[in-house]
């Protein structure tokens, strides 16, 4: 089963029912960025169910706690929330942590200090590099439809091929930030799902990149798949030409950094 789907030039998410005798689970696989229309759905999901477990590396970070060659980049792990806003915002779409409530819920996922000390310092430097996308804001003042559709129109095109999805997050990644971002977090998830009795329908929202590992889990667990259904996510103005976007955007950027040269 795919995570991730596009068709009509809309990318979409699952949400997956799980059984195993009287004991359901619902899994909504997301993403970090998205439409309006699309948490509402997905919180209308989460309001159905009186308990779950949902992502997000945990605060406060304990900067005493951090390693000493670990500590220069504790600025960038604050900045993340702020880059998908900003990322939202280029979007013209809103994201996921300023869209959900999670009342009832637990958050499974490891703390923050946790993270930092745990993360190989070429993935802390990735993280570091995130914070160049603000290098289109020139663009997004002068151009934001363009902006968005290219945006748009790139991410797309990655998701419509899963294999290429696949090898570029094992590329940006690589194989131990992979087993950070993706492994460890979810052992977290599972270690503490073990100490849930559900006996009620609970619920799981992760990363659509995490769902493959819990599918495993939860299968490995004697859980069968009880039906799903796809939410979409974001969709393609496709009044603007992906190509003509394209340029009038490289061009800002590239005047953007030639500037602060």
């Amino acid at each position: 089963m795919h995570f991730l789907k596009v068709k009509d030039n809309r990318l979409y998410t699952p949400v997956v029912g799980y059984r195993r005798g009287d004991a359901e689970i619902v899994v909504a696989g997301m993403v970090h960025v998205g439409l309006p229309s699309y948490y509402s759905r997905i919180q209308a999901e989460i309001d159905k169910l009186p308990a779950g477990f949902f992502e997000g590396i945990r605060p406060p970070l304990d900067e005493a706690a951090v390693l000493p060659e670990k500590r220069p980049y504790i600025r960038s792990l604050d900045k993340l929330p702020d880059i998908y806003r900003t990322f939202a915002r280029y979007l013209r779409m809103t994201d996921q942590k300023d869209s959900l409530t999670y009342n009832g819920w637990k958050n499974a996922d490891m703390t923050a200090t946790e993270f930092i000390n745990m993360a190989p310092q070429r993935l802390l430097r990735r993280l570091q590099r995130l914070e160049r996308i603000r290098d289109f804001e020139e663009a997004h003042k002068k151009h934001p439809e363009e902006l968005s559709r290219f945006m748009k129109g790139m991410a797309l095109f990655v998701y419509r091929f899963p294999f290429i999805s696949n090898a570029l997050s094992y590329a940006i990644l690589g194989p131990m930030n992979h087993k950070l971002v993706v492994t460890e977090r979810n052992r977290r998830l599972f270690h503490t799902m073990e100490t849930e009795a559900f006996d009620v329908p609970v619920g799981v929202t992760y990363g659509a990149g995490h769902l493959p590992g819990i599918d495993r889990y939860l299968r490995g667990e004697g859980f069968s798949r009880d039906g799903d259904f796809w939410v979409p996510a974001w969709e393609v103005d496709e009044d603007k030409s992906f190509w003509e976007s394209f340029n009038i955007v490289m061009k800002d950027s590239t005047e953007t950094r030639l500037k602060r040269r």
